[in-house]
């Protein structure tokens, strides 16, 4: 195993009006399909965006859909691949050559903590029917909180078998999905319904799996965790646990208790 010199990108966002939903999800669907390794990253958010005085005009109050890319090649090699989604005319295209160290301000993210609550799962290939189904939960005419419904291409390097073991399982499926959404004072609980609702609608292409960077705050509970690993793989984490931590210490985590114990519970 060693790490992989990286030190800048062609990387960025290109945002256009939640109108255009199902015309981008089908473009960029396609477009992902023969995405060489360097392309290293590809997401499409559909996000809303709240009505306040610290989000930019363009973006304030609005229903908008953004893809996200991150290439590792040269700039003029990730300029000719990013041709089809300029041709969509994106209101807003942050994409170009920057230094690996500003890779955080590619999906917008805020830059401070906010009170949000995130799910995630894997889903199978995503055809027609799951583009109308996904415009009609998320797009624009959605009753969508303020956050984002993210569709995540995977594959990739990461489809490979690896030459040594690793604990990352479910590498052959091919999409994640990851929904967060930020939770005021007093709606949990309609936050939590409505991810529920995304989640249930998109059942039909769901993949049975989730992968452990989907698994934030209230979304690690035990199954979920479970699903976040193969059979083997859970069964070998958790032999290793039970050679190096026997009372499950480390505990305050994605937990996966001891081999032979289950669930270890302390007060």
């Amino acid at each position: 195993m060693s790490l992989v010199p990286v030190t800048r990108i062609y990387a960025g966002g290109l945002y256009v009006p939640g109108a255009m939903t199902r015309d981008l999800l089908r473009t960029w669907l396609e477009w992902t399909i023969s995405l060489p390794e360097e392309l290293a990253s590809s997401s499409l958010a559909l996000r809303r965006f709240p009505d306040l005085p610290g989000v930019p005009a363009p973006l304030r109050g609005r229903h908008l859909a953004q893809v996200r890319v991150v290439h590792t090649g040269t700039a003029s090699e990730g300029e000719r691949l990013v041709r089809p989604l300029r041709a969509m005319r994106p209101m807003t295209d942050t994409v170009a050559e920057m230094p690996h160290a500003d890779i955080g301000g590619v999906h917008s993210d805020p830059p401070g903590p906010v009170s949000a609550r995130s799910h995630g799962v894997m889903l199978g290939e995503l055809d027609e029917a799951a583009v109308e189904r996904i415009v009609d939960l998320a797009g624009p005419a959605a009753d969508l909180p303020v956050g984002q419904v993210e569709f995540r291409r995977l594959g990739g390097a990461l489809a490979r078998a690896p030459e040594h073991p690793s604990a990352i399982s479910h590498r052959t499926v091919p999409f994640g999905m990851n929904v967060s959404m930020l939770v005021p004072p007093g709606r949990e609980a309609a936050i939590e319904e409505r991810q529920r609702a995304l989640f249930e609608g998109l059942r039909p292409w769901s993949a049975g799996a989730t992968l452990p960077n989907f698994l934030a705050g209230g979304a690690a509970q035990p199954h979920e965790v479970r699903a976040a690993y193969r059979d083997a793989d859970y069964e070998r984490l958790t032999r290793i646990k039970a050679i190096h931590d026997p009372d499950n210490l480390v505990r305050v985590n994605h937990n996966l208790p001891p081999a032979g114990q289950g669930r270890v519970d302390h007060d």
